[in-house]
C-alpha cells in the first residue's frame, strides 16, 4: 500500500489517546509530589535547614528574576527546569525518608479524595495551615 500525502499528515486517534493518558498520569504524579513537598514543609519533624532550602526553591520558582532570562529562546526556560528539578531532588535527599513517606501517603490520600493544590493554595492565601 502506498502512503499518500493525506495519510502522512494524519495521526491515529489511539496514539493521541495514549499520549493524553501519559500526560494525565505525569500531571497527577507532579501534583502528588508538589503536595508531598508542601506537607513536608509544614511537618514539625522536618529539619529547619530543609525548610529553609525548600523556601528558597519556592522563591526561586516564583521569582520573575532568573539566572538566564526567559526571553532567550529555549535556554531561558531550560535553566528553570534544570535548577528547579535539581533543587527538588536535593530537597528529597534532605528530608528523612520516614517523614517523606508519611507526607507522600497524606498527599495521595488528599489527591484521591479531591483535595488538591487548589484547596491548599486557597488555604495558604487565607493564612490557614
Amino acid at each position: 500500500m502506498k502512503a499518500t500525502i493525506s495519510d502522512a499528515g494524519s495521526i491515529p486517534a489511539a496514539s493521541i489517546k495514549v499520549k493524553n493518558n501519559r500526560f494525565k498520569e505525569k500531571t497527577k504524579k507532579l501534583e502528588r509530589e508538589i503536595l508531598t513537598l508542601y506537607y513536608a514543609f509544614k511537618d514539625v519533624e522536618v529539619p529547619w535547614y530543609s525548610k529553609v532550602f525548600l523556601g528558597m526553591v519556592i522563591v526561586y520558582a516564583l521569582n520573575p528574576i532568573d539566572i538566564i532570562p526567559d526571553f532567550i529562546p529555549a535556554i531561558g526556560y531550560l535553566d528553570d527546569v534544570i535548577i528547579i528539578s535539581a533543587a527538588v531532588y536535593v530537597s528529597y535527599k534532605m528530608i528523612p525518608k520516614k517523614i517523606l513517606d508519611r507526607c507522600r501517603i497524606k498527599a495521595s490520600e488528599n489527591q484521591a479524595s479531591g483535595l488538591a493544590i487548589s484547596s491548599i493554595s486557597s488555604a495558604s492565601l487565607r493564612g490557614n495551615s
